[in-house]
């Protein structure tokens, strides 16, 4: 349950940080900025308490064996 939570919180998130801050003119344009919004923060820099509070990119490096 607690995931559900903050998977609604990162997307109050986007909303509030990313796509309500921009005026898109195409929907390329919106699919880049949701794209950048999930590499650049949610996949990097969120810790997720599933992952012992590490990041998705240190979890998938950690698996891979790129540590």
């Amino acid at each position: 349950m607690c995931s559900s939570y903050r998977s609604i919180s990162d997307l109050n998130y986007l909303k509030k940080e990313e796509t309500n801050l921009r005026t898109y003119h195409l929907f390329h344009e919106l699919r880049l900025s949701v794209f950048g919004f999930i590499e650049d923060y949610y996949n990097s820099k969120r810790s997720h308490g599933t992952f012992g509070m590490l990041t998705p990119n240190e979890v998938e490096n950690l698996c891979c064996g790129q540590v």
